[in-house]
């Protein structure tokens, strides 16, 4: 399977993400709402998957959804909850 980690990078140094983003982009409305009420949390992570795959076939979906549990514990957080 070939999939990546999208933002685990943060642009920093006075660059804004939006000012790289086309502006009519729904990708600026999103920026800037991450901004303004997430900025002081660590950087989105996102997990994408690129290849063709049946997500409708259950088996599939039991495999994404413990790949993916691996990915849900984050030990510092226990602290909050």
């Amino acid at each position: 399977a070939s999939f990546s980690f999208m933002g685990c990078l943060q642009i920093s140094d006075g660059s804004n993400i939006v000012n790289l983003l086309a502006s009519n982009s729904p990708s600026v409305s999103y920026a800037l709402t991450q901004q303004k009420y997430f900025s002081n949390y660590s950087p989105v992570i996102g997990f994408y998957i690129y290849e063709p795959i049946e997500y409708w076939n259950a088996t599939v979906q039991e495999h994404l959804k413990t790949l993916s549990h691996g990915f849900n514990k984050i030990s510092w957080m226990d602290n909050f909850f």
